[in-house]
């Protein structure tokens, strides 16, 4: 399945970024696929999650969401995270130290994708210390998933006429990170996820890692539940 959002990088006023514009993409995101497993009575499929750009950010903070759903507080929700095997992230700007070069990679995709002046970019690099830290939750449940970090290699034309690497490896991949493989796509932040057929090396090289993935994923998927289970009947 796709879900699509609205991508309001900016607040409301056209000022940095909006934290409650995220957790309402991600409990949006969350709320829908718990309604579309629940009318197909297949609640307790595993999942995996194929993210592109700051649809990372969502699917992490989703995730995050789900985690911290219970008996009593959205306890349908919770099934999600415990659902879920694995995550594919492609061109997702993870990296921030103190938010300095994870603003450089948000207000690189602002310039390919959004006309903005150099205020607004300003406000969207300093604002970003916001988002990394509340994205900074999602490494106390990261552990959980099997991981696949893909990167660009190649330059990504701008709407201002000039070339650059929109989210580097530095900002793509999470050094450390558990269960985490880093994949190399020789394309640049838009074309990564446009493969032009079968035979291109992009395609080939996430089908095949996503194959790997889907064969542990009913397995992993039953001992999460089983866990989860137990849990509750300890309560």
């Amino acid at each position: 399945m796709t879900y699509g959002y609205n991508v309001d990088v900016f607040d409301k006023g056209g000022h940095g970024l909006d934290q409650q514009h995220v957790y309402d993409h991600a409990r949006g995101l969350v709320g829908d696929l718990v309604l579309e497993r629940q009318l197909t009575e297949t609640g307790r499929r595993p999942i995996i999650f194929i993210a592109h750009s700051l649809g990372g950010i969502v699917v992490k903070a989703a995730l995050i969401h789900s985690d911290s759903c219970r008996v009593g507080s959205l306890e349908s929700h919770h099934s999600i995270a415990v659902s879920t095997h694995g995550i594919f992230f492609m061109g997702t700007p993870h990296q921030g130290g103190s938010g300095v070069a994870l603003g450089r990679a948000l207000v690189n995709i602002a310039s390919v994708f959004v006309r903005a002046d150099s205020r607004i970019l300003s406000d969207l690099e300093r604002d970003s210390q916001l988002l990394h830290t509340q994205l900074g939750l999602y490494n106390a449940i990261s552990s959980s998933y099997v991981t696949k970090f893909a990167y660009e290699t190649l330059e990504t034309p701008t709407l201002f006429g000039n070339s650059i690497m929109v989210v580097p490896i530095s900002s793509a991949v999470v050094p450390g990170a558990v269960d985490a493989e880093p994949i190399a796509i020789n394309a640049n932040h838009r074309d990564m996820v446009r493969f032009t057929g079968r035979e291109d090396g992009g395609y080939k090289k996430v089908q095949g890692h996503l194959r790997i993935m889907i064969k542990a994923a009913v397995k992993n998927a039953e001992e999460n539940w089983r866990i989860d289970d137990g849990k509750k009947r300890g309560m």
